[in-house]
């Protein structure tokens, strides 16, 4: 699998966006970080598409919210196919949400640890479901 991030990976449907917001299948919390994801059918071939955001309450400045939205989509592109596969070996499709809660920067090497561990979580719980 390639280690790009497409547009086509990138979550826009409104509708997707609202059901991840209102409700989520599942979700974890490692701080700074809080993914929820859904199951749901795309319209895109992808095995998944996500929704990156950081609060405006706590990064008042855009450049620090583009910052921190582009140290999570690299980190994302780098393991996203920890998710992957396990979608792809249970033909499922999912919508992801991954938001950034804490007040300050956090070093991307911390956040890679972060979303690795959340991402891994997400199999688990996808293999104890299908089990």
């Amino acid at each position: 699998m390639t280690q790009t991030f497409p547009k086509s990976e990138r979550l826009t449907a409104k509708t997707n966006i609202e059901r991840l917001f209102k409700e989520p299948a599942g979700s974890f919390f490692a701080h700074p970080l809080k993914f929820s994801w859904i199951h749901c059918t795309l319209n895109e071939a992808v095995p998944a598409q996500i929704l990156i955001t950081v609060s405006k309450k706590h990064f008042k400045k855009a450049h620090d919210r583009n910052r921190v939205k582009r140290q999570l989509r690299e980190v994302y592109r780098k393991n996203k196919s920890i998710a992957y596969d396990c979608l792809n070996s249970g033909g499922q499709q999912a919508c992801f949400l991954l938001s950034y809660v804490g007040k300050e920067h956090s070093l991307t090497a911390t956040l890679e640890n972060k979303v690795v561990l959340l991402l891994k979580k997400y199999t688990d719980a996808m293999a104890q479901n299908n089990a």
